[in-house]
């Protein structure tokens, strides 16, 4: 690291010292005489040595390696018969990332309920969570080619953009990696392209099945497969910064027969208008959900949302409403509260509140 920021710190100098070098140069040019081609010619050899700096600057910029990451954490109380309301140190995720010109590296590992783990021996013991949420490399050829190799987030929108200081609620809709699985340790082949105002978005992925230890090996010879595509229509509308129409599937093999899922998205801005579908189903399971999410900004800040949620999971149905602000004084802060109603055909119904500060750094 102290070699780079000397390398940078040096750079910097001389591309200041070059553009002072050049400008003391052509402020007499601009009032003088044509010059001698000499002095043309020390110019451009100047310049050239400017080109060569600012590329050495990029190289330094682009190649870089940050770590980042997010923390949740919440209060949950509701009126169940034996449920106490309670503080829960939700998530910390550090993420490490990364950057070449035409690859990139991206890696999450989540430390879930204040994980604690401790033991010697063959005795360990704890509470909590670590896991490996994700973790890829990827080419970037263009913008409609690029390949990533590693565990990967299936292409559903709510299960991609599920971080805290994104979404706008305390928990995640019932149908969320409750229908399709959570993730895949494969390979994915995505993009995106326009014609005119019209653009043209695809994810092709295939990986291990969904079986003991699907990141370290497959159950069978039978790898799953998947395809999520996507068309944006937010320029070809008045007042609509933001028209996203997709339809997804995925299926695989197992030992216990076929699995196939399939699924359709929308998401929708239009002024302070936002509004988020998505729906799921399963075919041999007999699982279906889907949820309806709008939202509306109430000033830059402050939004209001309410969301309809549905799960089948073949044994049950469960309904939930949800309606609640997020505030965000910050970009990278937010406050949300939100209030649920609970209502499980065949099963128990009540409601609970929920309160989240969530913090990306």
């Amino acid at each position: 690291m102290g070699v780079t920021l000397r390398r940078t710190r040096h750079h910097t100098a001389r591309l200041v010292a070059g553009l002072l070098y050049g400008l003391l140069w052509l402020a007499p040019v601009a009032h003088a005489q044509p010059v001698a081609n000499t002095t043309v010619d020390t110019l451009k050899d100047e310049v050239a040595r400017l080109r060569a700096d600012l590329d050495t600057l990029l190289d330094v910029r682009l190649e870089r390696q940050l770590l980042s990451g997010y923390f949740d954490f919440d209060y949950v109380t509701d009126n169940k018969a034996v449920s106490p309301g309670h503080f829960r140190a939700h998530h910390l995720s550090l993420f490490v990332t990364r950057q070449w010109r035409h690859a990139r590296m991206f890696s999450e590992v989540e430390f879930e309920d204040g994980a604690d783990h401790a033991g010697s021996g063959a005795g360990v013991t704890g509470d909590g969570q670590v896991k490996l949420e994700n973790a890829w490399v990827e080419y970037n050829h263009g913008g409609a080619v690029n390949l990533r190799a590693g565990k990967l987030f299936l292409p559903q929108y709510w299960n991609v953009n599920h971080y805290p200081t994104t979404v706008l609620t305390t928990q995640r809709p019932l149908m969320v990696r409750a229908v399709f699985p959570a993730d895949i340790t494969g390979v994915m082949l995505h993009g995106t392209a326009f014609s005119g105002d019209v653009g043209y978005g695809y994810r092709l992925y295939t990986g291990n099945g969904q079986g003991p230890n699907p990141s370290a090996t497959d159950d069978n010879e039978n790898k799953a497969v998947g395809l999520h595509l996507t068309l944006h229509l937010g320029d070809t509308l008045p007042g609509v910064s933001r028209l996203d129409l997709a339809l997804t599937g995925y299926s695989e093999r197992t030992a216990a027969g076929a699995h196939d899922i399939h699924g359709a998205e929308a998401q929708l801005d239009a002024g302070r208008l936002g509004l988020l579908a998505e729906y799921a189903a399963g075919a041999e399971a007999d699982t279906e959900g889907f949820y309806v999410q709008p939202a509306w900004r109430l000033t830059g800040t402050l939004f209001g949302v309410y969301r309809y949620d549905y799960l089948d999971d073949g044994a049950r149905a469960v309904v939930r409403h949800t309606a609640g602000v997020d505030w965000r004084p910050v970009p990278n802060l937010s406050l949300k509260t939100s209030v649920d109603h609970h209502d499980a055909r065949d099963g128990e119904d009540y409601q609970s509140f929920n309160m989240t500060v969530a913090a990306f750094f």
